[in-house]
């Protein structure tokens, strides 16, 4: 009798457990229903915004919620298990990796597209181009001056910001950047401060200062001019076009990650097959950035 009693007691137990599971398994999102919370670089953001205004037009029982912030605050969001999927122009670090070694998974990371960071002058400045080695030396000091001998002005967004972390990886590489550095509040007072400062020099998102006409030529802001940057002294310099982006001849690139979080197959990996997808990719393409699934077709025009 007592043996009847535990087994009666552990098939309760189990039966529990399976609709404890069964409940939990039920309540789930999908690829395509269900709500999530995702953060996102605020480079971003008006390309992030039509990706999911076009998800949510083809699924109606979707509901994304976003918050657009600094670089580090998205990854910070990701590690504390506050958003489900994050857009950040890089991968994650080996450090921020580490959180998930005790984990039997690690977040899935999917390039989205290619980005570029423009360096921005006002069109007063007669200086047109720069070369790394002189932009390296601009951001950490060491060069004060332009050629006219006015002093120059560095700008740049808030220190939490993925384009200053793409400045010391990729372009100090581990040098100093300079304490007489200005920094602003975000992307768009660094576009209104070169626009009104001739001597200032300022970097921002390619897609944030990129228009289309009704050829689908890229074009600038009038209040400002992308510098042209060339890898060496003697080397040609390129704008930051998308075809230059897509060639991979405009040196300061960065590529647009999507990653999500989560164990199974659900709605942020959803998502992220919508973004990958072509109609994704035409979006990301309108938006001045190169998509990283549909290559776009470069067309040499003969002028002469």
């Amino acid at each position: 009798m007592k043996f009847l009693n535990v087994l009666v007691l552990v098939l309760t137990a189990l039966s529990l457990n399976s609709c404890k599971e069964a409940d939990k398994t039920a309540n789930r999102d999908t690829p395509t229903k269900g709500k999530i919370h995702i953060a996102v670089d605020e480079t971003y953001k008006t390309m992030v915004d039509s990706e999911i205004t076009v998800f949510k037009s083809e699924y109606k029982d979707v509901e994304i919620t976003v918050d657009y912030v600094p670089e580090a605050y998205a990854v910070q969001q990701l590690l504390t298990d506050s958003a489900r999927a994050i857009v950040i122009g890089r991968e994650l670090n080996e450090k921020e990796l580490s959180k998930y070694k005790a984990r039997k998974y690690d977040p899935k990371s999917i390039r989205i597209a290619t980005d570029a960071i423009a360096v921005i002058a006002n069109p007063k400045n007669k200086t047109d181009v720069l070369d790394l080695v002189q932009l390296k030396d601009i951001l950490s000091g060491k060069l004060t001056t332009w050629p006219d001998g006015k002093n120059i002005e560095v700008v740049i967004d808030n220190p939490g910001s993925g384009i200053i972390s793409f400045l010391q990886d990729s372009v100090l590489k581990g040098s100093p950047m300079s304490k007489s550095i200005f920094a602003l509040k975000n992307q768009q007072e660094v576009l209104e401060y070169v626009g009104s400062h001739e001597k200032s020099i300022g970097f921002i998102g390619v897609n944030l200062i990129s228009s289309f006409d009704a050829d689908a030529n890229q074009q600038f802001p009038a209040t400002i001019k992308p510098l042209g940057i060339s890898k060496g002294a003697f080397d040609k310099a390129y704008k930051p076009y998308q075809a230059y982006v897509a060639s991979r001849n405009y040196p300061l690139l960065r590529f647009t990650t999507l990653i999500v979080d989560e164990a199974y197959n659900g709605l942020g990996s959803g998502f992220a097959t919508f973004v990958g997808s072509d109609k994704g990719q035409r979006i990301i393409l309108k938006d001045g950035l190169v998509p990283a699934n549909s290559p776009i077709r470069l067309i040499e025009v003969n002028t002469n």
